[in-house]
């Protein structure tokens, strides 16, 4: 079962729809701050390029992270590497496009390298609806989707009352976005509280849950608007096959 509803936030989103370069560019003077440590760097580029807001540190662990960030200290300050894939990223992304940064201590940014494939519509902002951390969720402005993914029921027989056979969350469980076309437009990994969030362009698109093992079977596939500045919340059920 998946249970639909939206909620309106005012239209702030960066769009990188087609385009590379425009994460480049030239350099952009010191920011009146010292950056003093690697994180410092990172939150230094995300405020300069709010396209990457969000966006969740590398997690070597994480299968199918799609969308990531490293930072590490240089010789001139430090190092800010950004990827973001698509296309089955669970199997390692088929397309990716990566940015690299030098961040100095007085805020300086400068583009070191910027290849990869054009990202498509749909791909960025992503926010948080990455692996590794314990909630997913969107910048304000931004559209998409967004909910919680649960697996349900946990008892043979549900009495009124009895909270512990309310339905469990599914951390870990995979989410993806297809185009009208059906090709993948976006991907994530339900966090710890069984939470997900994906950012998309505006347009129509069908979601998908994937448990990878055979139990809890995923609902079927459900269809999506999304408008701008919109994120619509798609809660999804699986069903546990206890009865």
């Amino acid at each position: 079962m998946l249970t639909l509803r939206r909620l309106a936030l005012p239209v702030v989103v960066a769009s990188l729809a087609g385009c590379t370069g425009m994460a480049g560019g030239p350099p952009a003077s010191g920011s009146g701050t010292a950056v003093t440590s690697a994180d410092a760097a990172a939150a230094r580029v995300e405020s300069l390029y709010p396209l990457f807001a969000g966006l969740g540190r590398a997690n070597p662990d994480a299968i199918g992270q799609c969308c990531w960030y490293e930072a590490s200290n240089a010789a001139t300050g430090y190092q800010v590497v950004i990827q973001v894939g698509w296309g089955d990223c669970p199997a390692g992304c088929i397309s990716k496009h990566e940015w690299t940064y030098r961040v100095t201590p007085d805020g300086t940014v400068s583009t070191l390298q910027d290849t990869g494939e054009p990202v498509p519509s749909g791909i960025l902002p992503v926010g948080a609806g990455i692996a590794g951390g314990a909630h997913a969720s969107l910048p304000l402005g931004a559209s998409g989707v967004a909910g919680r993914v649960t697996a349900g029921p946990t008892c043979p027989v549900v009495r009124v009352g009895d909270t512990s056979c309310d339905p469990r969350t599914v951390p870990g469980a995979s989410i993806v976005v297809r185009n009208t076309a059906g090709a993948v437009a976006a991907h994530a990994t339900a966090a710890a509280d069984g939470s997900y969030a994906i950012g998309l362009a505006p347009g129509t698109y069908t979601v998908e849950g994937d448990s990878v093992a055979r139990f809890p079977a995923p609902p079927a596939p459900s269809t999506i608007t999304v408008v701008a500045g919109v994120v619509t919340q798609l809660d999804i059920a699986f069903d546990t096959g206890i009865r």
